[in-house]
């Protein structure tokens, strides 16, 4: 645990001096987690996601994505998109 404690605060300490790149925010996020802070965690790995679809990275930023949304299921917050005046409310299948 010493070890991802280390990672945590090294990886924290670099965050506030400039911005992690979205590789290094999930490394964050994963120690953040492992060492109970879960709410940390949950932060680092949303900044990823958007890092990741700015610098177009769809692959990563859909695997971040779904363990997102697995943590949200987890914790019973079932999430909706707004929806669009445009989008009728009849289903097209």
């Amino acid at each position: 645990m010493a070890g991802w404690k280390t990672t945590y605060e090294k990886l924290s300490m670099l965050d506030k001096a400039s911005p992690l790149e979205p590789a290094k925010l999930v490394e964050l996020a994963v120690s953040a987690y492992l060492i109970g802070k879960d709410s940390e965690s949950f932060d680092a790995l949303v900044r990823a996601h958007h890092g990741f679809v700015q610098e177009r990275d769809l692959g990563r930023a859909g695997g971040i994505a779904a363990r997102i949304s697995s943590i949200l299921m987890s914790r019973g917050d079932h999430a909706q998109a707004p929806r669009s005046a445009s989008v009728s409310a009849t289903p097209i299948w």
